[in-house]
Parts: structure tokens; sequence; C-alpha cells
């Protein structure tokens, strides 16, 4: 049994994680410095290939499921921590917190910041251990975060519960850095309205001779335009390095290549993203570390999807073969 869920407006949304580093999912890389405590004896801490934690994050992609604590999409982040025991007991830990990215968390997570007086909810306000409901919970007092376990099938020893209550205390603390604190976004004043959007693309082309091939992905985040035709600005773009694999005359050869700043981002009748790019390394004498030149990843309806490197004096990708995009919003 899970507490409730708090959904959000994701297209509400924009990403605080720094450009510095390349990212799928910047919220995750957060999450996962929030460790999963020790357990007391007799209780084992599976690895997390084995299940023994899992992070849900807006940019997390699940399968439908009959869970109603899904909360993929909304501006939350959850780590759940499950330990066993040998007898087969199984309790899960979790925390869970609105990002800062949210705008209004008094209306859609509503759990945390007590130091406000903020009025909690009986189902998730901070709730002592006692035998009888067997469920612990502590609550952010200056973010919007909580943390609980609940053994509703008494797998807890009286011994085992101030083990566990100190272990949903540590990882509501290990949260706090993430959580949104107890501001509204932009201290009261209007906010642009922001959008996440994925991406992804794979190509193996050849033209004039020459097979190139890459594929990656990434995410970003556009303002919202007055405009019906464009999406607005776009910012806090993250992708994945790659590899460009260039082939012919009977050589091949690659180039290293870095996505950086954002070029321009058109939404109407077909999506459009150009981006600047920088080779970090090389086989091909020609082509240099440090030559500089753009990515173009842009979909048209009925239309093969279009990728294009352009670097060095020449176009990769854009030639005859196998091509794949995605654009969309989370």
């Amino acid at each position: 049994m899970r507490a409730r869920v708090f959904l959000g407006v994701l297209s509400a949304l924009f990403l605080t994680a720094s450009s510095a580093g390349a990212s799928a999912d910047p919220y995750r890389d957060q999450a996962e410095r929030i460790a999963c405590p020790s357990p007391p004896p007799g209780w084992m801490h599976p690895s997390e290939s084995e299940g023994g934690r899992s992070i849900l994050t807006p940019l997390t992609a699940v399968e439908q499921t009959d869970d109603p604590s899904v909360i993929v999409g909304a501006p939350v982040v959850q780590v759940d921590c499950h330990y066993r025991t040998a007898a087969g007991s199984d309790l899960q830990v979790s925390v869970r917190y609105a990002l800062p990215i949210d705008l209004n968390p008094y209306n859609d997570f509503y759990v945390g910041c007590t130091t406000t007086g903020h009025p909690q909810s009986v189902a998730t306000a901070p709730h002592p251990w006692n035998d009888r409901e067997r469920i612990y919970r502590v609550v952010g007092a200056k973010t919007w975060s909580l943390a609980t376990f609940i053994d509703a099938l008494g797998s807890l020893h009286k011994g085992d519960v101030p083990r566990f209550e100190a272990m949903t205390n540590e990882m509501l603390k290990a949260a706090q850095p993430f959580a949104h604190d107890c501001k509204l976004s932009g201290n009261g004043a209007p906010v642009r309205i922001k959008t996440i959007w994925t991406f992804d693309f794979s190509a193996k082309t050849t033209s004039g001779g020459v097979t190139s091939s890459a594929a990656s992905s990434g995410s970003f985040v556009t303002t919202a335009s007055s405009s019906s035709t464009s999406a607005g600005a776009i910012s806090n773009l993250e992708v994945n390095d790659f590899r460009l694999r260039v082939s012919g005359n009977g050589k091949t050869r690659w180039l290293g290549i870095r996505v950086g700043d954002p070029i321009e981002f058109r939404h109407g009748y077909g999506t459009t993203l150009r981006a600047e790019v920088l080779v970090t390394g090389s086989t091909d004498t020609a082509c240099r570390k440090g030559s500089k030149g753009s990515l173009t990843v842009a979909l048209q309806p009925l239309t093969p999807a279009h990728v294009a490197v352009q670097v060095c004096g020449h176009t990769y990708l854009a030639g005859k073969g196998a091509v794949s995009a995605v654009i969309k919003t989370v």
C-alpha cells in the first residue's frame, strides 16, 4: 500500500539541471544520490538490478499498470527502497518530493512545508508508529516532501521498528537538497510556462559512396510562445554524446560528437530541432578535434525523418538509408 498520487501538469515545468553534462534524465541523476539505508539484522537489501531500489521521475518511461501510485509525467520524484528477509517478508521504504520545477506544489503536491502552517491531510500528515495501524510517516518541514513505510502484512518485529524509522528519516533528509522549498516559483510574480521535450534519433545512410551512422537522445525545454506555430525559445538542451561513424573508399573513421547550444526549435506543421556540435575526438585527419558544426533533426507529416550532421564541410546522415527520429513532449 502506498500514499496517494500527486499529479501535476508537465507542460508547466522547466528544467533546473546544469547544462554542463549531457543527461537523458537529470532528475534521476539527482535521485541516485539518495542511498537506500542499511537494514537491521535479519533483513537484506537486494541490489538495484534485483529490485532493491526503483526511481520514478517526470522522464521515467513506464508501461501501463494498475498501480494507482504511478506518477510518471508529474513534477515529482519517488525513490523506493525494498528490503527482504530469508523467510520471504518484504517491506518498502519510500521518499517522495515535489521538484523545484513545480509551479504550484500548494495545489498538486500539498504535503510538507509544515513550518508555514500549511494544513496537512490526515492521509499524508506525519504519522508516528503504532502497533495497530503499523504506519510511519515523516514530512518535510521546509520542503514539499515525505518519507514513509507501511507494514500492512505485519512483517516487522518490535525491535525492527526503531531502525526502519531511522532509515525513513535518513531518506527524507537525503532528499531535501532536491525538493521544492516552500516558496512559489517566481516568488509570486508571473512565471512563463515552459514545456519539457524529449527526442532521439538513429540513422545509417549512404551518399556519394560514403556511409555514415549515429544515434543519440536527449531532452530540452521550450518557453511558451504567443504564436500558435512556434514552441518559443529553447533552453536546457541535454544530449548524450555520440560517435559518428563514416565509411568510404575502403576506410572507416569516426568523429566523437558533443551537442552544444541550441540554434532553433520550430514546432507546427512538422518539428525541427537544430543545435551546435563540437568534435571531441577524431580519426579523420580532415576533421580534427575542436571542429564545430551543427545537428539537425526534422520531422514532417507523411515524410521520412531527416537527420543531418554538418561539420568540416561535409553533411552526414542525410543520405539514403534507414533513419528514425522522435521529438515529443513528455
